[in-house]
């Protein structure tokens, strides 16, 4: 990541590998994390928030990723959705309708948020990840919290 002021180097994300294909990054909405497709068939993922200062990492370094095997060929392209709400929302409408009467499990607007990863490959099949908010033991669902 480059800063557009002075041109200078601000961070570097590793992990990707890009040596044959034009791959490239995106954003999540709220800009907290970065998702790439990858030559290697995973899914790469990095926080882009600042480092907890007990993380003895260089700072033009960011070693706070995650990756997801997704896919059987090279990920051509992987972004997130930038309404995830419209697609959480049509998952949760189907939940209710199969839902059954008797069961614990609590529904809220609030549910409706997380993230939505879409990727595509080079043989043409193309997935959808949610990232959907965890169950507490009580079987209540949890809701994430409020920014």
């Amino acid at each position: 990541m480059y800063d557009v002021r002075d041109k200078a180097l601000t961070c570097k994300f590793r992990g990707a590998q890009n040596e044959h294909s034009q791959i490239r990054a995106a954003f999540s909405p709220d800009g907290r994390h970065i998702v790439c497709g990858s030559e290697d068939k995973f899914i790469y993922l990095w926080r882009t928030s600042d480092l907890p200062s007990t993380l003895s990492v260089r700072k033009d370094r960011n070693a706070m990723w995650e990756r997801v095997r997704a896919h059987s060929a090279p990920v051509s392209v992987a972004v997130f959705a930038p309404k995830p709400h419209v697609f959480l929302s049509m998952i949760a409408k189907q939940g209710e309708e199969n839902r059954d009467a008797g069961s614990l499990t609590a529904t809220s607007p609030n549910v409706c948020s997380g993230h939505v990863i879409v990727s595509a490959d080079l043989q043409g099949c193309i997935k959808i990840m949610v990232n959907k908010p965890k169950a507490s033991k009580s079987g209540l669902t949890a809701l994430p919290a409020q920014d």
